[in-house]
């Protein structure tokens, strides 16, 4: 007995619990759980038959992650949670903004209609990071061929040649002499370079998260060259797309904008919104597209865009029509960049293994000269 009281207690206070253990669901699972759910609602279904359909239709085994988060969502709603209560406390599978959709549905009375938007955003989103995904495989696959060569090169070419010039009482070129040691550097260090890979990834990581990193980011992040410009657009389409949509499920402007920016993970996006949503604010008011202009953030475009969709009453459509824009711009940088990446690898893989080889074969020249002599 007092086996199983010590049993019972470790299991009710130890921090371990079966959420730990669970697998989180892909993307793509969550995209279609959230679209069946909506369409099931839709359809007439109460919530909890809906998550009892759904849980039935999830395989186990092989969808285990959405499979437990499921069957959770429908435990605590049993118990007397609502829907937005019983997801927002998995907050590793259904981020702040899908709460909020849902907070928003319930409230409204149309928790169908706001989750097939939550399910639309996630698609949009996925399908933009598929094809960067896709556009840069090539570059990617270059890059990796490039550092294979290059090592190959290094470990097995350049012993070769090293053992060959050894018995000659010469004095190496300086290229030579530097292959040579970074042979002997990667044959007795190779364990050092992972380990400085790592302190320079998390040092960066943990720097940018600071508050100077942060200031620093907002500051430049949108100015690095050919890559600042593609960030700045997706971090507008998503603000333009995220914005329609809550608008359009009846939230508030000022509620709306500080979930946009609650939401993104765009620290310089994130802050103009808030300082724009605070000008909304103030005693004298102002228009939201007046708001916007204040930040250097959105563009004159969005602005425009925003102007003319608060006159005529159609913020909600402008807004998306401006997502498309971006969506389309961010295509279009995309294929750009795919342009401009793909020859620079190669001339760069070309001039290292040109380098390489110059270098193996200055010692050539020198032995003629010591047997010439």
């Amino acid at each position: 007995m007092l086996k199983v009281e010590k049993r019972v207690c470790f299991r009710k206070h130890c921090l371990i619990s079966p959420m730990f253990f669970s697998f989180s669901p892909s993307e793509s699972e969550l995209i279609l759980f959230t679209r069946q759910f909506a369409a099931m609602l839709d359809s007439g279904l109460p919530i909890l038959s809906a998550l009892d359909a759904l849980r039935d239709r999830i395989d186990p085994k092989k969808q285990a992650g959405i499979h437990a988060a499921t069957e959770r969502i429908r435990t605590r709603i049993g118990e007397g949670s609502s829907f937005t209560g019983a997801i927002e406390s998995d907050p590793r599978i259904f981020p702040p903004l899908y709460v909020a959709f849902a907070r928003t549905g319930e409230a409204s009375g149309s928790l169908a209609k706001t989750m097939a938007q939550m399910a639309s955003i996630l698609e949009a989103r996925a399908q933009l990071k598929k094809e960067i995904t896709s556009a840069m495989a090539y570059p990617a696959f270059v890059s990796v061929i490039a550092v294979l060569i290059t090592l190959g090169l290094i470990l097995w070419v350049v012993p070769i040649l090293a053992e060959s010039l050894a018995s000659l009482d010469a004095t190496l070129p300086a290229p030579t002499r530097f292959f040579i040691r970074l042979n002997h550097f990667l044959l007795h260090w190779w364990g050092f370079l992972p380990v400085a890979a790592g302190a320079i990834f998390f040092g960066l990581r943990g720097l940018f998260k600071s508050s100077p990193g942060r200031v620093f980011r907002r500051r430049y992040q949108f100015k690095i060259p050919v890559i600042g410009p593609l960030m700045h657009k997706i971090a507008l389409a998503r603000f333009a797309e995220t914005f329609s949509c809550l608008i359009q499920a009846g939230v508030p402007v000022l509620e709306a904008m500080r979930l946009v920016a609650g939401t993104t993970s765009d620290e310089a996006v994130a802050r103009a919104t808030l300082e724009a949503a605070a000008r909304l604010e103030c005693p004298e008011g102002s228009t939201l597209a007046n708001a916007l202009a204040t930040q250097r953030v959105f563009p004159a475009s969005l602005i425009q865009m925003t102007a003319t969709g608060e006159e005529a009453g159609k913020l909600d459509e402008m807004l998306a029509k401006a997502a498309e824009y971006w969506n389309r711009e961010i295509e279009a940088t995309v294929k750009k960049l795919t342009a401009l990446i793909n020859p620079l690898l190669m001339t760069v893989l070309g001039i290292v293994i040109g380098i390489i080889v110059i270098s193996m074969a200055l010692p050539v020249f020198k032995i003629y000269d010591v047997l010439g002599g």
